[in-house]
């Protein structure tokens, strides 16, 4: 990995999670998109989270673009969450707000799309 972005991947029930952490330039980590679709289950739904990516390059736009075409094929849903104003403000200008499914962080997205369980999970898994 690169010291640059680093990332974490747990499954919590019927949602596969990568945590990112550090700068998401893929001039410096070439092989994100290929790494997150190689390490998920095909038969989970992705969950993003960029809450502590503290950078953000506009070519991340096109490797989040490869992996959401990917998870829609296998028929599972795709989430983002901890986006700060620079990602967000990339989105927009792409106009990719009308495919990708945003919450503010992880607890969110649990609180809305899971269970209790599954947010106690999470804390237990990716905020040791």
């Amino acid at each position: 990995m690169d010291s640059n972005l680093g990332i974490s991947y747990c499954q919590i029930y019927n949602s596969g999670v990568f945590v990112f952490r550090g700068d998401y330039d893929i001039s410096r980590k070439p092989g994100v998109a290929k790494e997150i679709i190689k390490r998920r289950r095909k038969d989970k739904d992705l969950v993003l989270d960029f809450s502590k990516v503290e950078e953000f390059d506009t070519s991340c736009l096109a490797s989040l673009v490869k992996v959401w075409k990917k998870v829609l094929k296998s028929g599972n849903n795709f989430y983002i969450c901890g986006a700060n104003d620079k990602l967000r403000g990339y989105c927009d200008t792409c106009s990719l707000y009308r495919f990708f499914d945003f919450y503010e962080g992880l607890s969110d997205f649990f609180k809305k799309e899971g269970s209790t369980k599954q947010i106690r999970q999470l804390a237990e898994i990716v905020y040791e």
